[in-house]
């Protein structure tokens, strides 16, 4: 079992400058200097170590100013510098280079300014390079037109030669920082609108602080207010929430306290066994790339491919987890249905396709895991079982591998197709297999295949079915999107969870008859979400091993 104590490490992310600009004025504001001074005080109770980036020391008087509060701490090591440099003297030495910063920048003169060595923080040298992690982050942002499309939709007009000029930053920043400013020189963006320039800095701050906190193995602080981001905070161990250790501090009549006590009762917060079990309580794992585990900060992207899947599942999140809204995307090119999980505090985006096959699946799916960066993709909704399998109606189909049956040739002798596929192997997929184990109100499969082909199958002596079964018997469900889920989710925390609606029988030409199937499709889609929801679930409840 856990045993409640402080956090290892946290990553303080919210001093940088280039993340501070985009708050505009409200940076002046009482509040939002409140909150960073309680942010902070909050993170040094509750951790034993709080790493901030040299750089922020440096360039923020705000940072200096807080941490100038907390000056007895600064020789205990509990807060500490850290940057890609052998040492402070050697950081700030290249800093007052001209080919790192530009001559006279507000950045070149701050480290030409003196300081006293005496009264700086500890300093820890990381082992990567910031800059190249965050040009590789640029690179994939690039690359998957994520960037190009972003801007786009902040300038609301075509930017000449967009993609080829995002391109060459990287190779003609050469030496200098890897920060908006240059950006802009290179780009030429000078008389763009400030959007864009916003979702320039959110770029390059996410892969910045993403380095930094996988580096240093850290969480961060989540839940903020003022200070929250507009992009996805990566972290690498367990998160703070500031708003449940607010929430616990006013409840007990002691926020009052946290806010004016000295520096040596604030770390005895920390060591308070009610302090502690607080933290345990507004803490929460991260899972980022191959990392499972808890999840702050993590999202879920529910698609459900037609209409009545749609319909079903935003009715059963309303039952469950109470009203959703409706949220744009993409400058008001996409919307989908946000839900909150009351019992972990997790969103839930559900996003329906304009039309079902593998096509739309690939790019829809693509355009909105784009947008949301979501930690989970799940498609969920209703199959058609393989009449040989004969499961039974309600099953829920959890495949190990995925076949597409599109790849058709037209023949004298009749369509011919030829199948290929890939196995299903992600965390995701083997945290299915354990949960299928569980007893269910239904069936579950999860070590059978997936034939998926854009065709709508209502006869079970079609000739596609028939190939299925010969060219790949292994196969228990059948969709129209499932291949191109996959496609669209590749390398990602992805997982198909559908349930059988029927066996490829033909549609009835009555109106109770097609009433009755749309009840058994709505029913085979609860069971699907039901699964869905105790997968997301556990997914969020599992912890690392060294945490066991």
């Amino acid at each position: 079992m856990d045993t409640p104590s402080k956090l290892d490490k946290l990553f303080l992310h919210f001093f940088d400058t280039h993340f501070i600009a985009d708050k505009g004025s409200a940076v002046e504001t009482k509040p939002f200097q409140d909150e960073m001074r309680l942010a902070t005080r909050l993170a040094v109770a509750s951790a034993q170590t709080v790493y901030i980036p040299a750089s922020s020391y440096f360039e923020s008087p705000l940072c200096r100013q807080i941490l100038g509060d907390l000056s007895e701490l600064i020789p205990l090591g509990i807060i500490a510098l850290s940057g890609s440099s052998v040492n402070l003297d050697e950081f700030l030495r290249e800093r007052q280079d001209e080919s790192f910063y530009r001559k006279d920048s507000a950045q070149h003169n701050w480290y030409r300014a003196q300081h006293d060595a005496l009264s700086l923080p500890p300093y820890l040298r990381r082992r990567q390079s910031a800059t190249r992690d965050v040009a590789s982050h640029w690179d994939k942002s690039v690359s998957n037109e994520t960037l190009a499309r972003m801007l786009r939709d902040a300038a609301g007009c075509p930017i000449h030669e967009l993609e080829h000029r995002l391109e060459r930053v990287p190779r003609e920043l050469g030496r200098l920082a890897f920060i908006p400013d240059h950006v802009y020189e290179i780009l030429d963006l000078g008389k763009e609108i400030s959007l864009v320039h916003a979702r320039l800095r959110s770029v390059i701050n996410e892969g910045y602080f993403g380095s930094y906190a996988k580096d240093l193995g850290a969480g961060v602080v989540v839940d903020l207010r003022y200070l929250a981001c507009d992009f996805f905070m990566p972290s690498y161990d367990r998160n703070l929430s500031y708003a449940r250790m607010v929430r616990y501090l006013r409840t007990r009549g002691r926020l009052e306290e946290l806010t004016r006590c000295d520096q040596g009762r604030l770390l005895q917060l920390g060591d308070d066994p009610e302090w502690q079990q607080a933290i345990h309580s507004a803490v929460s794992y991260v899972g980022h790339g191959n990392l499972t585990g808890h999840a702050a900060g993590a999202s879920v992207l529910c698609v459900a491919a037609a209409q009545v899947e749609f319909s079903v599942v935003t009715r059963r999140l309303t039952s469950e987890f109470g009203e959703g809204s409706t949220v744009y995307l993409d400058g008001r090119a996409r919307y989908a249905m946000k839900f909150m999980d009351p019992e972990n505090g997790t969103p839930w985006y559900v996003a329906g396709l304009p039309f079902q096959g593998q096509v739309d699946a690939t790019h829809e799916i693509d355009r909105f895991n784009n947008a949301l960066k979501p930690t989970l993709i799940l498609m969920v909704g209703m199959c058609m079982g393989m009449p040989k399998r004969k499961l039974p109606v309600g099953t829920v189909v959890v495949p190990n591998e995925v076949v597409t049956f599109d790849h058709q040739r037209v023949t004298d002798e009749g369509t011919k197709y030829r199948p290929h596929g890939d196995r299903v192997d992600n965390g995701l997929y083997q945290l299915a297999r354990i949960l299928s184990s569980r007893e269910f109100g239904y069936k579950v499969v999860a070590d059978k295949a997936l034939a998926s082909a854009s065709v709508k199958i209502e006869n079970t002596n079609a000739e596609v079915v028939k190939t299925i079964e010969a060219a790949f018997p292994d196969a228990a469900a059948f969709d129209m999107e499932g291949w191109g889920f996959y496609r669209a989710g590749d390398g990602l925390q992805c997982l198909w969870v559908k349930a059988v609606a029927d066996n490829a029988e033909a549609q009835s030409a009555t109106f109770d008859g097609r009433a009755d199937k749309h009840c058994v499709q709505s029913d085979a889609t609860c069971n699907a979400l039901d699964f869905a929801v105790a997968l997301v679930r556990e997914y969020l409840a599992a912890k690392p091993l060294d945490s066991i």
